[in-house]
């Protein structure tokens, strides 16, 4: 019925013990349906045989039937629920008023309409006016009218700024403050730490989460892992003892004592902080009170959290082994620069992370090296936190919403009301992230969980659709399931992972697996889905021209430091903030924040989403400015090669390209280009005469640079004793329009300071060392014009020389299937372009100058010289750009720990006795197992949960109306 909530309590373990988590609605989750309620199906099956002769419906079969999407069980339950739930049942009057006869039609009617809204009681008649002054985002007049604008973005009420979108009706957008979506003020409040926040938690969200510190000197990194998931109490603050975060210190004990109070805040648990926020949340939180949640404000409370502290601070582990200092050197290193390593950073350098923990440990890469060492050296056990189920525990498919909200009170302190009951939306995580406090953004918890939700929905949503697309396929999972054979072989190719047998069986696994993990955002299946649609490019266009990397530097992009600024001083909407001008340069931010790269980068660690934001923006100018590609689902019709315009690199047919984190958690982008009329077999057969190859070697010079000109050269030599050089963003670039010259002397002199290679801990791969760096000894020197050379080997050597007139012969050549002919003439060798390049550049990164230019980005862009290049480089391209192979090579051992799961945590869907639905819980498993195997940043991260695209395919399509 339209007016009616259910009440009932979701999971809430009265000894203080169970856990609220996420789930799936088969019951993967850690927090399932319970096990054995056989009443339930009882009272189902009674109400089923009554519905259709019932003239009322009460609100306990209501919630009984929408419990669990529990109509489906039955067709007379599906269609009652169909026909007479979805409106009032009694405000139907078509000629059924007399059937009832102890009922007037106007009693009915006054029972059956709704009372009016009421809207400002209803959303704020539990709080006192002081709490909704200070903690709900309402402007209050003195007149008595109420206003739905945030106080914090109202600098005059005579003149208030509205985007466009809510300046004519502020209910046009669906996350408005008047649609209900306030989630409260804390600027009152004192900040907490993440201990303290997680005490104050009434759910919890399962996963180990990091803090670790960069070394403000020399020899010193802390971290702080959980042991586990913590209880969801109805007492709160939750003070458990066993489930307390141990603390590692790496660097000399003397140390320890000295600094420690500079890690204290990572840590503390300040009563006075704590129980200020409880009093709030009690008054606001929704989750607080519906379940009933108990604040223990007591003097034995408050003793309970500083025990919980001293506890925390007097277990520290303290290590000063060589072996970690080792981890900590790279983890460091390579987001914070050699400083950080050799001690010369004066301050302490926050680094938080979450981390999807694998299913398992294994030796290869599939685990995270880095964290495994963590792991070890802080000695976390294998023990499981003991978790009970409630018999209605929270699901996330009906009650996502109040978990969520529950697991993270101080971000949406007014409670989860107004969150979807399902899966975020797309819009509702965007606008979350690009929330104006950046609340949302700075938590990396609610991110992984998200990111986390975002995987394990796609599987479950396949998996139910494979019910009826691939049925055989599930019934033969779900029969070798119950196999002991099945068991016998997946424990033997655990065990010998490398046997031909165990080789045999993983990729059989992977072909029953793929059917559900084709969706998986991210995940190894994903990937191994690209590569045919990789395959197909190179039969549709031919072999790639271009092999393109781009690393934008979000730590350097404007638009991110002005929001953090206007976030830091608090000046939305400030017109007399220098920030919020239009027309904003460079040269108006803060001196120090100018001359650090580091502050800067450590400002936009603090903020995934922003720089994210920024990715994409640059992907977006690269794809529709740069390139000229736009995809054909935004432009809508049908292209051909004459309407294509000329970018950067000439008429692009179509590119591929893929989005990775790097190891400091920033993104990159790497791209293979396809040319419209040059390809690499154009540039084969084009060498075969001496017009074709003076015109191709202008091409190539112009849309490839791999040396600097003398006069930047000359200018390099000038400043080799002076300040460090310019960085992109530091660079005005002159109208291309009024002086093309100056324009690109000036995007030369700009990528001098990224695209000159000098060796890092990065060139080092491996055992191998630096021989795996491409540039691990300067190549491709060439002191004649740009030209094609014929690849020879003799005595052991590779020559290159210019082409004779048989191999131009040969080269024009074709062919005459008539008589037998189907191959050109063989020329042994290969035949590729060699551009000018003296031997001073010869650590130069060979780059597209306008790309690298206009998107301010360390850019490598590497010509396929040749079709002889580009079939060596093909296949590398696509196992570079899937990467799928590690993260697939264990199946066998995943499936096995997800069928020990299964057997332990059965389904306890009507139809889990069957092999269809032991085959659809089981196949989820496995697939979530294997998405959860990966570390990813939290800037990849929010990316996926955005669904900024993960594998872009770009290329002339038609569309055919009809």
């Amino acid at each position: 019925m339209r007016n009616y909530r259910a009440k009932q309590k979701r999971g809430v373990d009265t000894e203080g013990t169970g856990n609220v988590g996420p789930t799936d609605r088969s019951g993967a989750g850690p927090c399932g349906q319970a096990n054995g309620d056989i009443s339930i199906n009882d009272r189902l099956q009674a109400l089923a045989e009554s519905i259709l002769h019932k003239h009322d419906i009460s609100g306990e079969e209501l919630s009984l039937m929408m419990k669990g999407q529990n109509f489906t069980s039955d067709p007379r339950l599906a269609l009652a629920y169909y026909y007479c739930c979805a409106g009032q049942p009694d405000a139907f009057v078509f000629n059924d008023e007399h059937v009832r006869d102890d009922e007037l039609v106007r009693e009915r009617l006054l029972n059956a309409m709704d009372a009016p809204p009421e809207e400002f009681a209803k959303r704020y008649g539990h709080l006192s006016m002081g709490t909704v002054r200070k903690h709900a985002q309402i402007l209050l007049q003195p007149d008595g009218r109420n206003y739905y604008l945030n106080p914090e973005l109202v600098r005059d009420t005579e003149r208030v700024h509205l985007c466009s979108k809510c300046a004519y009706n502020p209910r046009k957008s669906k996350f408005s403050i008047a649609n209900g979506h306030d989630y409260g003020r804390y600027d009152s409040l004192p900040d907490l730490s993440p201990i303290a926040k997680n005490c104050i938690s009434p759910a919890r969200c399962f996963g180990l989460e990091f803090s670790v510190s960069g070394k403000h000197c020399s020899g010193h990194a802390i971290c702080f892992p959980s042991g586990g998931p913590q209880a969801c109490a109805k007492v709160l603050p939750s003070t458990d003892i066993e489930r307390k975060p141990r603390v590692t210190f790496i660097g000399p004990s003397e140390e320890w004592r000295a600094k420690k109070h500079l890690f204290r805040g990572l840590y503390e648990l300040p009563s006075k902080s704590v129980f200020l926020w409880l009093n709030v949340l009690k008054e606001t939180h929704s989750f607080f009170r519906d379940e009933g949640i108990q604040i223990d404000d007591s003097t034995a409370g408050a003793e309970r959290l500083a025990s919980l502290q001293d506890s925390i601070e007097n277990g520290v582990i303290v290590s000063d082994a060589a072996a970690l200092h080792a981890v900590d050197n790279a983890v460091n290193s390579e987001r914070y620069g050699s400083d950080i390593v050799t001690g010369e950073s004066p301050e302490v350098v926050i680094q938080q992370s979450a981390v999807l923990q694998p299913a398992m440990r294994h030796s290869d890469k599939v685990g995270s090296v880095i964290i495994d060492a963590m792991i070890d050296a802080v000695g976390i056990q294998e023990d499981v936190a003991v978790v009970r189920r409630g018999s209605e525990p929270i699901v996330e498919w009906d009650e996502n919403g109040s978990m969520i909200a529950g697991a993270f009170p101080t971000l949406f302190m007014m409670g989860g009301d107004m969150l979807p009951s399902g899966s975020f939306p797309q819009d509702l995580v965007q606008h979350l992230m690009r929330y104006y406090d950046g609340r949302f953004e700075s938590n990396v918890s609610l991110i992984a969980t998200l990111f986390n939700q975002l995987q394990r929905h796609a599987a479950i949503r396949k998996t139910a659709r494979a019910v009826t697309t691939h049925a055989k396929t599930l019934q033969k999972l779900g029969k070798l399931a119950n196999s002991d054979e099945f068991k016998e072989s997946l424990l033997t190719a655990a065990r010998d992972p490398d046997s031909p047998t165990a080789k045999r069986l993983n990729a059989g696994l992977l072909r029953l697996l793929s059917v559900v993990g084709g969706t998986v955002p991210f995940s190894p299946f994903e990937r191994a889905a690209t590569r045919p649609k990789l395959a197909a490019m190179r039969f549709r266009f031919g072999l790639p021209q271009f092999w393109v990397t781009v690393a934008p530097p979000e730590q350097d992009d404007t638009t991110l430091h002005r929001v953090m600024l206007l976030r830091k001083l608090n000046a939305w909407n400030d017109d007399n903030c220098v920030y919020t001008r239009e027309h904003f340069q460079w040269e108006l931010f803060p001196q120090n924040l100018k001359e650090s790269p580091r502050q800067r980068l450590s400002i936009s660690t603090r903020c995934p989403a922003l720089a994210a934001l920024m990715f994409e923006r640059q992907v977006k100018l690269l794809q529709k400015s740069i390139l000229r590609c736009p995809a054909s689902q935004d432009v809508r019709k049908s292209r051909n090669y004459t309407e294509r315009e000329a970018g950067a690199y000439g008429r692009v047919a179509g590119f591929n390209a893929v989005v990775e984190p790097q190891v400091d958690g920033r993104l990159h982008l790497h791209m293979t280009v396809y040319g419209s009329s040059f390809t690499p077999e154009i540039l084969t057969r084009g060498a075969s005469c001496q017009e074709l190859r003076e015109y191709i070697a202008k091409w190539i010079s112009a849309v490839s640079t791999n040396h600097l000109s003398p006069s930047t050269r000359a200018w390099l030599a000038e400043r080799e004793c002076m300040e460090p050089l310019p960085r992109a963003c530091e660079v005005t670039l002159p109208l291309v329009s009024t002086n093309f010259a100056a324009f690109q002397d000036t995007i030369e002199a700009s990528v001098v300071a990224t695209n000159i290679h000098n060796h890092s801990r990065t060139c080092i791969k491996g055992k191998r060392g630096k021989t795996q760096c491409r540039l691990c000894r300067p190549a491709g020197i060439h002191n004649l014009p740009t030209q094609p050379l014929h690849i020879s080997k003799s005595d052991g050597v590779l020559t290159g020389k210019s082409l004779n007139p048989e191999l131009e012969v040969k080269l024009d050549a074709g062919y005459d299937p008539e008589q037998g002919e189907f191959l050109r003439p063989h020329i042994p060798g290969p035949i590729v372009w060699e551009q000018f390049r003296p031997e001073s550049d010869g650590m130069f990164i060979e780059t597209n100058l306008l790309l690298s230019g206009l998107t301010a980005s360390h850019c490598n862009s590497s010509i396929m010289n040749g079709e002889d290049a580009g079939d060596m480089v093909d296949e590398y391209q696509q196992n570079y750009m899937t990467k799928e192979g590690a993260g697939l090579k264990n199946a066998a051992a995943v499936m096995l720990t997800a069928l020990e799961d299964v057997l332990k945590y059965p389904s306890v869907a009507l139809n889990s006795g069957t092999p269809i639905r032991q085959a659809q819980y089981l196949a989820t498993r496995t697939v979530n197992a294997f998405g959860g195997a990966h570390d990813y940043g939290v800037c990849f991260a929010w990316t996926q949960v955005i669904h900024i695209v993960r594998s872009v395919l770009v290329h002339f399509s038609a569309w055919f109306h009809g």
